[in-house]
């Protein structure tokens, strides 16, 4: 609850009735206040109590109003709060009441409409809903089932009429229609009464509400049903009024609540199954007696039997659950002393959501009066009323989101279950017939439109059969011969014929020499068009309704795969049939040209076009084309095959044979004809006579023959397909057989089961494609010559299996994939250049990273641009020397590869060290390391301080240097230093190599080989240099004999001021050395250590106690910014100065 508040007792007035009033008293609900007080004492105002005065409000307004206004007056005693009373009548004055004085007044049981007016009570707050927010439940019934228009039936009385006002209201709120409200039903009516009711409700409205008595609902149902408004198609909802406790809820759903053990049982039954019951929602349906019980038991304990002399403990009542939901309301939001005022009670608990009260969660709108959830019982499978629906509210921040959730079996009136078969709430041609117009005025436009249909379609017919008629007598086709321009000189050209498409001339003895026999297609030009011209040997043409449709049929069909037809002469003797010119010739000319070399692109291309011309002919008026050859396909410009000699059969029947073919040339005609087309011919023609000089002559079919199947086609395109992969004449093999017995052999039937059939043994030689691609084409071919004619496939099956094989793009000439091909060849070219521009690029960064690495960057830029780099001096520089001390003795109790991982690892650890100063890594020979600072970019005096402060972290790191598999071993160097002039310069053209040159060198070499282990020594000139900057730490070591040079003051350097790196215990260090070295004082240059116009940061220095000893104990991380002319363990292979070799 809240939070415990140790204040002055809380004074309540609980105002009820002593007598009862429906089921109801002051008695009924003393345990429900009991054990509220109790929880509350214990829990919410610890050690404090409520003082509660008891009124008997008598259910009545007067009395009520007095005992209230009594209390307010003592002088004494004045209440916090004021609990009940329980009647509406008696709670409207006392609630104006607490509203003036400003105190809170809760109901627990009072649900009068008007009670919700908060413009007048201010203060109430009431746990049990009004009876009108049926309306609400009544809105989400309607919306699941999307009915909008109802009829309203209430009975007499305030609780009826209240509530059918309520749902009128609320109703006309939305986008609700009430078309009647039915009001003031007297009490009891008879069933005649209803049904008169009914009667008229019926006229009007499918949906009917009652807000009647419960006892009355039989029978409402029964006059329902003979009204004949339980057939499904009405639905009734009845609104409770009653609050659903166990003992109506066990009533309602008993068969005894509308059985009556009388005839009309089973007609009540299927009645009521048109009918919804809507009750309010709580938690208390499943309240047990047991736990009224428990509320009786605490009235009657010792501390509050005898609490209230005029209210003797009972046994506690359904209602009292709600006096408990309000003091829990009010423990809530009372405030920490439960003494806020009534507004300030009210503004707390509006439209708040409580969970976990008696009768379910409490849910109070802006007024303060609760929101119920609701339940919908209808008629189930055991013929009770049970609960199909409930609503669910959700409270989303402010807003509540409800719903009404179906749970149970749907049954509606004829029997048909689910919300698929709810009934609307309108018919559909409305209930006066207004939405559906008279019948006649739907069949007079209806037979008028049929009229009018059936003259557009005879209309039509009539018009395509004139225009029909005209372009057949039009004859658009027909061509004037003198407006054909000849190029062979019969117009008075002077241009030589053109050849245009091979036939066969002159007699050979083989197949092979009579294919070779060619004639030449006159090409002329017609209006502007280049056109083939082909003679037909007849005398004269007759022009019949045959061949006008015949020629209008050619005239329509048009495809890119189809040579257009442009008309034709039937002036004699200029009878021709003109063609669209290709440049290229026929087929045939492209197979057996001899400078013609056709890969598979181009086999497959060909075929293309080839077999979707004849799909689109099988497809057209033409139906087949009948004469299907290589000679027939011709090969305009672009090298798209079009299909030619189609159609005419009967323009073209009966003309004259060329007497000038010989009988194999005219046999070699029929080789792509399919066989049962050649035994059809053969049946009809004369038997073999003999001729004049004794030989024996054998009939052959007219050169006018044409098959007339599509298979037939589909057989004379496998035939052009042996001759188009394999490049070469049908029955090139058969070449000891003329072309009249081959045609035998096609023509007879098969011999064991074996046909005769073009070979296919040069197909996979033929064919460049993987021997997988030409088996797979050689049985495609097969199956298109079968000798069963019904088993070849169609065009149309003949192209999609074409297309599965061919490797090219679909819908694409010759030219078209040839350019396909060429543009993926240049993208792939183009992503080939920038693939290898890429990589140019990489490599070439790669060869400037290694140039950097071996040379300075300065030089190697002007290498790479090939200006010559000349020497040049430097005036002063610092050179770094060091080497490992004992390298020899390791080396010899090492192998060669330990001693080469031993030096990798120490380089690394140096070059790592180096990058964070200033410094040029020269060069390494075995164990010797050379650095040098102020070239080849000049950085003034700063060089020495760059080459101390990387010598000082160098020495660090090597303190921390463990060596991997010998963890005892301890790295020790020597380090020399020394500042001087140099001169640099790159030597030599095929490995150009970076060289110092000069004295200085030498005598940084001396300074390390004169050195001692863990030591950085500093030449005169060096630690003079060092001296013009402050906080450096030297000690004085003496003369020592240097070789070269004499006796000379060499220095050691300790540190630097404030320099926190772990450094050697240099007193450790010194006490071997006799004469002991002079520690001097930090070096005062005016220049500070930290550099700041130095290229690099110098870091941290070397820390002082307070006898000037070094510090050597921490180790802080560096803060220094990386800078390096060269950084690479590669440089290992860079020149080495010219040093003696001693230094080694």
């Amino acid at each position: 609850m809240v939070t415990k508040v140790t204040r002055a007792d809380v004074n309540m007035a609980w105002l009820a009735n002593v007598d009862t009033v429906y089921f109801f008293n002051a008695s009924t609900s003393l345990g429900a206040l009991a054990i509220a007080v109790d929880d509350m004492e214990a829990n919410v105002i610890p050690g404090q109590s409520f003082d509660i005065k008891f009124r008997d409000s008598a259910c009545n307004s007067k009395t009520a109003v007095g005992a209230i206004f009594e209390l307010f007056q003592s002088q004494t005693w004045v209440p916090d709060v004021i609990l009940g009373p329980v009647c509406s009548g008696a709670m409207k004055p006392v609630a104006q009441l607490a509203s003036h004085l400003n105190k809170p007044i809760l109901g627990w049981i009072s649900s009068d409409p008007p009670l919700k007016d908060k413009s007048i009570y201010t203060t109430l707050i009431r746990t049990l809903w009004p009876i009108t927010n049926l309306a609400e439940g009544l809105v989400l019934l309607m919306d699941r089932f999307e009915w909008k228009r109802i009829y309203l039936i209430s009975s007499k009385g305030g609780d009826y009429g209240g509530i059918g006002s309520s749902v009128k209201d609320r109703l006309e709120e939305g986008d609700y229609n009430v078309v009647r409200w039915v009001q003031g039903v007297a009490e009891s009516p008879s069933i005649p009464d209803m049904q008169a009711i009914f009667n008229k409700a019926k006229k009007e409205a499918r949906i009917i509400v009652l807000a009647t008595p419960e006892n009355e609902l039989r029978d409402w149902a029964l006059a329902a049903h003979h009204s004949d408004m339980t057939s499904g198609e009405y639905v009734f909802i009845y609104l409770n009024q009653q609050t659903a406790d166990p003992v109506l809820y066990k009533t309602i759903t008993s068969r005894d609540f509308y059985e009556r053990g009388d005839s009309d049982d089973s007609t009540a039954h299927n009645a009521l199954l048109s009918f919804f019951l809507l009750f309010a929602k709580t938690e208390s349906f499943n309240i047990t007696d047991q736990v009224l019980m428990e509320y009786s038991a605490v009235a009657k304990s010792p501390n509050w039997k005898n609490r209230f002399p005029d209210v003797p403990p009972a046994d506690s009542d359904f209602y009292s659950l709600f006096l408990w939901d309000a003091m829990k309301i009010f423990a809530r939001f009372g405030g920490d002393d439960l003494k806020k005022s009534g507004e300030e009670l009210f503004q707390a608990a509006r439209g708040t959501y409580t969970e976990g009260s008696a009768t379910g969660d409490i849910i109070l709108d802006d007024a303060c009066d609760r929101i119920p959830d609701y339940y919908v019982l209808k008629i189930t499978d055991d013929k009770a009323f049970g609960v199909i629906a409930s609503t669910i509210t959700v409270l989303n921040g402010t807003a509540l989101d409800r719903s009404l959730d179906i749970t149970g079996p749907l049954i509606w009136g004829n029997g048909k279950r689910g919300e698929a078969h709810a009934p609307t709430d309108t018919p559909k041609c409305g209930f006066q017939n207004e939405l559906c117009p008279p019948l006649v005025l739907y069949i007079v436009p209806a037979v008028v439109g049929f009229v009018l249909i059936c003259a557009a379609i005879i209309g039509y017919f009539v018009y395509r059969k004139v225009t029909y008629e005209r372009e057949l007598s039009n004859m658009a086709w027909k061509l004037v011969y003198s407006d054909i321009c000849m190029y062979n000189g019969r117009n008075g050209g002077a241009t030589p014929s053109m050849r245009a498409q091979s036939m066969m001339r002159k007699s050979k003895a083989s197949f092979a020499d009579s294919i070779d026999q060619q004639v030449f297609v006159t090409v002329g030009n017609y209006r502007g068009t280049m056109v083939a011209v082909k003679a037909v040997r007849k005398a004269k043409i007759d022009i019949n309704r045959e061949l006008l449709e015949e020629m209008k049929k050619m005239m329509e069909v048009k495809h890119q795969n189809l040579n257009p037809f442009i008309g034709a002469c039937i002036e004699a003797p200029d009878i021709v049939v003109v063609w669209e010119y290709c440049s290229k010739g026929s087929l045939q000319d492209v197979i057996y040209g001899e400078n013609m070399k056709l890969d598979d692109m181009f086999k497959f291309c060909l075929a293309s076009d080839i077999i979707k011309g004849l799909a689109y002919l099988h497809e057209s008026v033409l139906h087949v084309h009948g004469c299907l050859r290589s000679n027939n396909i011709l090969v305009d410009g672009r090298w798209s095959c079009k299909l030619s000699g189609f159609g005419l059969s009967s323009f073209s029947e009966g003309q004259e044979e060329d007497d000038e073919l010989s009988p194999d040339a005219h046999a070699a005609r029929f080789m792509w004809t399919a066989p049962e087309v050649l035994r059809e011919a053969w049946a009809i023609l004369p038997s073999p006579s003999m001729t004049s000089d004794g030989n024996m002559s054998e009939p052959l079919p007219p050169s006018s023959l044409r098959g007339t199947s599509q298979p037939a086609d589909v057989y004379s395109f496998g035939v052009i397909m042996k001759e188009l992969t394999c490049l070469n004449e049908p029955y090139a093999e058969e070449e000891y057989l003329s072309a009249y017995e081959i045609l035998g052999k096609i023509r007879d039937a098969p011999e064991n089961g074996k046909v005769f059939r073009p070979s296919l043994k040069e197909l996979p030689k033929a064919m460049q494609s993987d021997k997988k691609i030409a088996q797979k084409l050689r049985v495609f071919i097969e199956e298109l010559w079968v000798e069963d004619s019904k088993m070849r496939p169609t065009a149309a099956m003949t192209q999609r299996k074409l297309s599965k094989l061919s490797p090219l793009k679909k819908n694409m000439s010759v030219v078209d994939n040839m350019n396909a091909m060429m543009e993926k060849y240049s993208a792939h070219l183009e992503e080939l250049v920038l693939q290898k521009t890429v990589e140019f690029k990489e490599e070439q960064k790669k060869a400037e990273t290694l140039l950097y690495r071996m040379l300075p960057v300065s030089v190697a830029d002007d290498l790479k641009i090939g200006k010559n780099v000349s020497a040049e001096q430097y005036e002063s520089v610092t050179i770094y020397f060091s080497d490992i001390s004992g390298f020899t003795e390791f080396t010899n109790q090492c192998k060669p590869i330990e001693v080469v991982d031993f030096l990798n690892a120490v380089y690394l650890l140096f070059d790592e060290t180096i990058e964070q100063h200033g410094v040029y890594k020269v060069e390494t020979v075995m164990d010797v390391y050379v650095l040098v600072s102020g070239l080849p970019i000049r950085n003034g005096d700063n060089h020495i301080v760059e080459m101390c402060n990387c010598s000082l972290d160098i020495m660090n790191k090597v303190l921390d240097f463990v060596l991997t598999g010998k963890p005892d071993f301890k790295l020790k160097i020597r380090i020399g230093i020394h500042t001087g002039p140099i001169v640099t310069g790159v030597v030599g053209l095929t490995m150009p190599r970076y060289c110092l040159f000069g004295d200085t060198m030498n005598t940084a070499s001396r300074m390390e080989s004169h050195g001692a282990p863990m030591r950085i020594h500093l030449s005169p000139t060096a630690f003079e240099a060092l001296s013009k900057f402050e906080g450096y730490l030297c000690a004085d070591r003496g003369k020592v004999q240097i070789k070269g040079k004499g006796e000379i003051s060499t220095y050691w350097l300790l540190g630097r001021d404030n320099y926190t790196k772990r450094l050697p215990d240099y007193n450790e260090v010194f006490g071997a050395d006799n004469p002991a070295p002079t520690k001097l004082p930090p070096t005062r240059g005016k220049v500070p250590a930290s550099r700041s116009q130095s290229l690099v940061e110098a870091g941290n220095t070397l820390p002082r106690d307070s006898t000037g000893k070094v510090g050597c104990d921490e180790h802080p991380v560096i803060n220094e910014s990386a800078f390096s002319l060269v950084q690479s363990p590669s440089q290992m292979d860079l020149s080495m100065p010219p040093v003696d070799a001693s230094t080694s």
